[in-house]
């Protein structure tokens, strides 16, 4: 998650790995300003990723929030998709526009 620092942890349950996954990445702004060295240069140590403490809730919650969020992060992923087919339209419209390629001379209403 940063870069030139791997560290490999080991997490036996693929529920618990996804759920690993998003806590360390809401966590990472925090991690990254207490970990920030001179020059903007970030230090990520052994002891300060040991020292992080992920809050497994039980199983089933665990299965729940992992599902929902997995749900969300789909409705997201959705909405973006949607959001830069809109941004592509209209760069095109503005470009025909703009080219004179679209004529809007009915929609405007000439005051003589």
């Amino acid at each position: 998650l940063l870069n030139q620092h791997i560290y490999n942890l080991k997490i036996e349950k693929e529920e618990e790995k996804e759920f690993t996954h998003r806590y360390v990445n809401w966590i990472l702004p925090e991690i990254r300003r207490e970990i920030e060295g001179g020059a903007g240069q970030l230090h990520l140590t052994k002891d300060k990723i040991e020292s992080i403490n992920i809050p497994f809730p039980k199983e089933k919650e665990l299965l729940r929030i992992n599902e929902r969020l997995s749900a969300f992060e789909k409705l997201v992923e959705t909405e973006n998709e949607y959001v830069n087919k809109l941004r592509a339209q209209k760069k095109a419209l503005m470009q025909d526009l703009l080219t004179g390629k679209v004529r809007v001379d009915s929609l405007i209403e000439i005051k003589k």
